[in-house]
């Protein structure tokens, strides 16, 4: 919408369950871009896409429009090169960012 971000997408190869928010395996760096103001890209949902995104303007926005359907897919994991995937207690995206916005009032 607003600034520039530098985004970058991910595979991760799951080797070992440690538990539902735990999982190791071989992380790799797919594609690296540069977004520009009005630039958009589609996020799968789950663990059929691992992304990134760091704003390098201030201030910079993003807008996030998600389907709340699958609760399987809303888990969100963070990727720890070279291989581990964990989510976070707050690991259902929606019900982290209800708390968010909770926490600033």
């Amino acid at each position: 919408m607003h600034g520039s971000s530098l985004h970058t997408t991910c595979s991760f190869e799951r080797k070992k369950r440690i538990e539902a928010r735990l999982l190791l395996g071989m992380v790799s760096c797919q594609h690296v871009e540069v977004l520009e103001q009005d630039v958009s890209r589609l996020i799968l949902p789950g663990d059929l896409m691992y992304h990134a995104t760091f704003h390098f303007a201030k201030p910079s926005v993003s807008v996030v429009i998600r389907t709340v359907s699958d609760i399987d897919q809303m888990r969100q994991y963070e990727l720890l090169p070279p291989s581990v995937a964990h989510a976070s207690h707050h690991e259902i995206a929606i019900v982290r960012r209800q708390v968010q916005i909770l926490q600033c009032c």
